[in-house]
């Protein structure tokens, strides 16, 4: 739902999309800790995690730009 939000985004306001960035970079955050250490090896859910790794790098990115 994050991504569509993303996709219109230029029908809101700055803060609408920061608090958007902000929530995802928590919501990844946790994902990832829910993989647990055990999917750095694990080959079937290593595509997922990588996924969340990448999501996480850009929400943050955006979450970081200026208002």
């Amino acid at each position: 739902m994050a991504w569509l939000k993303l996709a219109f985004s230029d029908l809101t306001d700055p803060e609408s999309l920061s608090q958007l960035a902000v929530g995802q970079v928590e919501q990844h955050r946790s994902r990832i800790a829910g993989h647990g250490t055990a999917a750095a090896s694990d080959h079937a859910t290593q595509p997922a995690l990588e996924l969340d790794r990448a999501a996480l790098r850009f929400w943050t990115g955006l979450a970081a730009r200026p208002r």
